[in-house]
This record gives C-alpha cells, sequence and structure tokens, in this order.
C-alpha cells in the first residue's frame, strides 16, 4: 500500500472499488494516518459521478498492490459471514437460462464451456447461439427459445473473417431480419488472460451494458505461456476462474469454446481436455459429441446447479445451422415433401406459386403449411400470402 497522505496513495485510491475489503483498509489506513501525524494526510478524494469505473479486472492475485499479502490486517467484518436463517430470508433469484427447449435449459447463465472434437460443428453452434440472443426475436437451433435477448461479443481467435463472412452469410440468409447488429465479433490476437484480456472485455462490458453473451472461439488463446513447473490442476483452474468472476461481476453470460481429448467411455466431464480445474472453475460444461461425417449429433450439458440434460441436434448443411429435436423435421406425406422441397430450392413463394408447383389447391396447401408448421418446419411467413423456409426463427 502507498503511503497514506501521499500523491500515489491517492491515486492508487482512485482506483479502488467502494465496499471492497481493500477500500476499507485504505479508510483506516488514512484514519491512523491523521491520527498518529501531522493531520495533513486528509480525507479521500471523492470520485467524479461520471468517471470511468476502475480497472479491477486483472489486479494482482493476491488483491493486494504489489502483490503484498496484507495477511495481518484482515478483519472478519472484511467477510460475507451470515447465518442459514438469514441466508434464507433473502430474495435471491434463480438462475436464469438463456435459451431453453421444451421447458429444459440448454444455454445457462454464468460460465459455461463448450467441448467438441476440432471441425465438428461447435463454431456453427456458437454462432447460431449468439445470432438468436443478439437478434430481437429470433429462436435458437431452429426451435430453441430465447430468454434472454442483447448484445453478443465473439472473439474469433481460431478463424478467419473471410470463414466467419461466408458462414453467417449462409446462417441470415433467409432471415427477413437480417444478421443483428447486436453481434460484434473479433479477429485477429488478442492478449492472455493477465496480460490485458479480461481488462479489455470488462471495459466492453462498461461499454455495453446490455452484453448478455461474450463467446471465446477457442480458449486456448487466452491462455498465458506456462513453465511446466506448476501443479496442472491449479494452472487450470487459476486460468478460467479469473474469467468467471469477470463474467459474475459484469452480470454477463460467457461461453468458452474448448475441445475434447481422445477419451472415448467414462464421464462426459472426463473428455474434455485438460485437467478438472477447467471444468471446475465454470458454472456449466456442455459437451457437443458427433462421429466424423455425421450430421447427427448430441448435446450433453452438465450445469452445476440445475440438473443434467441431452438434446438431439443435426446438422443442416444447406443453411450451417445446427437443429434441436429429436430429428430434423420429416414431411409425413409425399405432398407436404414437395411443398418443403419447393421452399427448400425457391427460398420462399407465394400460396399461388406453391400451389401451382406442387398441382394442389391453395386451400390444400394452405392447410398442408399450417400442419407443417405446427408440427417443425421452419416456415415462416415475412408478409401476408407469402412462405419462407427459414433457420433460427419461426
Amino acid at each position: 500500500m502507498p503511503t497514506p497522505g501521499s500523491e500515489e496513495f491517492y491515486q492508487w485510491f482512485e482506483s479502488l472499488e467502494p465496499g471492497t475489503p481493500q477500500y476499507r483498509k485504505a479508510l483506516r489506513a488514512l484514519a491512523e494516518a491523521n491520527e498518529g501525524g501531522d493531520g495533513q494526510a486528509g480525507p479521500p478524494p471523492r470520485k467524479p459521478a461520471d468517471s470511468h469505473p476502475p480497472s479491477w479486472y486483472e489486479r494482482d492475485p493476491t488483491g493486494y498492490p504489489d502483490g503484498e499479502s496484507g495477511d495481518d490486517e484482515f478483519d472478519l467484518e472484511d467477510f460475507q459471514i451470515e447465518s442459514v436463517p438469514e441466508l434464507l430470508s433473502k430474495d435471491i433469484r434463480p438462475p436464469e437460462p438463456l435459451i431453453t427447449y421444451d421447458g429444459r435449459s440448454l444455454l445457462h447463465e454464468g460460465t459455461s464451456q463448450l467441448a467438441a472434437k476440432p471441425k465438428i460443428g461447435k463454431t456453427n453452434l456458437v454462432m447460431n447461439f449468439g445470432l438468436a440472443i443478439a437478434s430481437e426475436s429470433g429462436r435458437a437451433l431452429g426451435k430453441a427459445e430465447v430468454q434472454r435477448h442483447g448484445r453478443v461479443l465473439m472473439l474469433n481467435l481460431d478463424g478467419s473473417r473471410r470463414g466467419s463472412y461466408d458462414r453467417f452469410q449462409t446462417m441470415t440468409a433467409n432471415d427477413p431480419d437480417g444478421a443483428p447488429a447486436r453481434f460484434d465479433i473479433l479477429h485477429g490476437a488478442f492478449p492472455e488472460v493477465g496480460d490485458g484480456a479480461l481488462d479489455l472485455l470488462g471495459d466492453y462490458c462498461t461499454e455495453y451494458p446490455e452484453t448478455e453473451l461474450i463467446i471465446v472461439d477457442t480458449l486456448q488463446h487466452l491462455r498465458p505461456t506456462s513453465d511446466g513447473r506448476r501443479n496442472v490442476y491449479h494452472e487450470d483452474y487459476e486460468f478460467v476462474h479469473p474469467i468467471a468472476e469477470l463474467g459474475r461481476k459484469t452480470d454477463t453470460s460467457i461461453l468458452l469454446v474448448h475441445h475434447l481429448n481422445k477419451i472415448q467411455n467414462g464421464d462426459q466431464l472426463d473428455k474434455v481436455s485438460g485437467s478438472t480445474g477447467l471444468t471446475g472453475a465454470v458454472e456449466n460444461v456442455m459437451i457437443l459429441d458427433r462421429a466424423r461425417g455425421e450430421t447427427k449429433a448430441e448435446l450433453s450439458v452438465r450445469p452445476r446447479e440445475d440438473r443434467e440434460e441431452d438434446f438431439d441436434l443435426e446438422f443442416d448443411g444447406q443453411v450451417q445451422t445446427w437443429i434441436v429435436g429429436d430429428d430434423v423435421y420429416e414431411p409425413k406425406s409425399q405432398a407436404r415433401q414437395k411443398i418443403y422441397d419447393y421452399l427448400l430450392e425457391q427460398g420462399q413463394g407465394t400460396l399461388g406459386n406453391i400451389a401451382e408447383a406442387v398441382g394442389k389447391s391453395t386451400d390444400n396447401v394452405s392447410k398442408r403449411l399450417a400442419d407443417m408448421k405446427e408440427n417443425g418446419a421452419p416456415i415462416k411467413k415475412p408478409q401476408r400470402g407469402v412462405y419462407k423456409l427459414v433457420s433460427g426463427a419461426s
């Protein structure tokens, strides 16, 4: 801690978060300096109401300037200790998922880790999440409901601008609302954790308080270089825990994209590459399991404070999007198949166009379209009398 009353002390004090243990210790130190000194230390300066929030995201892990331990300066009042009845008397809201399907939580709030093998579609999956959340009313994965819409930031550290352009162009081509303006994406280099990454992400959340989700693809790009001397579990945990803490402090969900190891059997969490320090530091773990060359996959969701869920997905290559459900929509009759094929080929059509193409009356086609939509076909009416096959909305 700088000398109380010095210019360095006041500059340091300005960076402290009011109400924290370190803030209270600084006040006590200043009071003691006034009592025992010449009385010239003075009161701490007040921050202007419109000043920029302090950059607290990447302080020294000890929480003290210059890494000093401060063990002898702790008081019990610095910690939140309460009785169980006091805890139960509080109005603490339950976790609210970002995305649900069929009444089940698919993407939880908090920090989640999505792990999958390379090149099986995890980037498409998180992009779909981002598009749905950043939209005003879109659905995720064709049928899943978005519970919280807002701004999304994606760090696409593994991909290129060209690759993102191609994906987004295909994924949003049939959406009448187009690509949502609240979805920001970054390509190229980004600092590691401990070297400015969390500061920058914290500043983004301050700049855009409506941010609901930050996507990091992939997590490995934020990992500091290891000297190989430390315990692997501790190193993994201390790498991811500050990211999760940033999410809690900014009330922003964070989705970390990671890889699976070569383990085939056993507990799902054992399949995540790295030690249990990586999975233990986050609130939720998601595993996308898909055989190479197959279109079907299973998404396993393992939250810390909710029930485990498994979701069947199928990849629709035509729109570069995963669809949730037992199966992608399959028409129940030849007539419905003709209607579906027409919309797949044309993208959209009027009732008259469709009826003429399939050789049925407009009344017959209208009833079949309503039945198809009710049974899961991703059909939308962007305007009166026009039907459109879309992805990510219904």
